[in-house]
């Protein structure tokens, strides 16, 4: 699925860091060192993927070089969240992310962004999407995984090596679980086809509320024979993570561009395509 991503900050000062004018350097000093400095420390976050790590490190070249502000890039713990990024934006512990996903977050920027402190100050155009994604090792054609391969007898088996048999609570905290519409058992969802089919193989999902209902309409409208566990995101990743580590075919929920997976890149796995729209 297409996604924009965008930066959020506290003050129109951490939006220069879209003014990429070009300076001709053969010529003459692409940095004007006659500025003064300005004697103001702002504290750019910066996630551990290829992207995101670029923005910043460019928006901290301009903010320092170009602006004259001292800059502080502070790199995100692998355990922190969206919502305690906007908590740190919105209290002034940070003063800007350059980019979050943020679809799907949006009790979270009611909480922390407008009135409540931060800032959103748009997107730039960076290709995102997320779905479906299998580890390299599990896609026998190259770069092209097609979801017409996950309705082999033959996966069955594979993915359902990593799967569990009850979900987490902490996945589905308003309880959509527990309506007709999901009708899910011990939060996990189970196509209401599979009472005449074989579906043990699993897609770990990790939260419902993330592309809510997307990955549970593919399954049925293609009739892949899978059931979708919902978890925490640390025991999605550590799942994955444990399937990768002994080389177990795992289907789960991820995005990209996104930070490594307990220091597996997210270029080692593969996105399932469907048919386009």
């Amino acid at each position: 699925m297409a996604r924009q991503l965008g930066p959020l900050c506290l003050s129109w000062r951490c939006f220069c860091w879209l003014l990429l004018a070009a300076c001709p350097c053969s010529e003459q000093a692409c940095v004007d060192d006659s500025k003064p400095q300005r004697n103001v420390k702002l504290r750019l976050l910066m996630r551990d993927w290829q992207s995101h790590r670029m923005v910043t490190h460019v928006a901290a070249i301009l903010l320092r070089d170009v602006m004259k502000y001292d800059v502080e890039i502070l790199e995100a713990e692998d355990d922190w969240t969206t919502s305690q990024d906007l908590a740190r934006l919105a209290n002034g512990e940070i003063d800007a992310n350059l980019e979050l996903w943020p679809k799907g977050k949006e009790e979270e920027f009611a909480s922390f962004v407008g009135d409540s402190g931060a800032v959103d100050v748009g997107i730039h155009q960076l290709p995102a999407r997320s779905g479906m994604y299998v580890p390299k090792y599990a896609n026998h054609v190259g770069s092209f995984y097609s979801y017409a391969t996950l309705k082999g007898e033959d996966v069955q088996t594979d993915f359902s090596k990593v799967s569990i048999t009850q979900g987490e609570n902490s996945s589905d905290p308003n309880g959509m679980c527990e309506t007709a519409a999901w009708n899910c058992k011990d939060l996990i969802y189970t196509p209401e086809y599979c009472t005449d089919r074989r579906c043990e193989a699993q897609l770990l999902k990790g939260s419902l509320g993330e592309d809510q209902g997307l990955l549970e309409q593919q399954i049925r409208n293609n009739g892949l024979n899978f059931s979708v566990a919902y978890t925490s995101r640390k025991t999605q990743e550590r799942l994955v993570w444990e399937a990768y580590a002994t080389r177990v075919p795992v289907l789960f929920y991820s995005w990209e561009p996104r930070a490594p997976i307990h220091g597996i890149a997210g270029e080692e796995f593969v996105h399932v395509a469907f048919p386009p729209k």
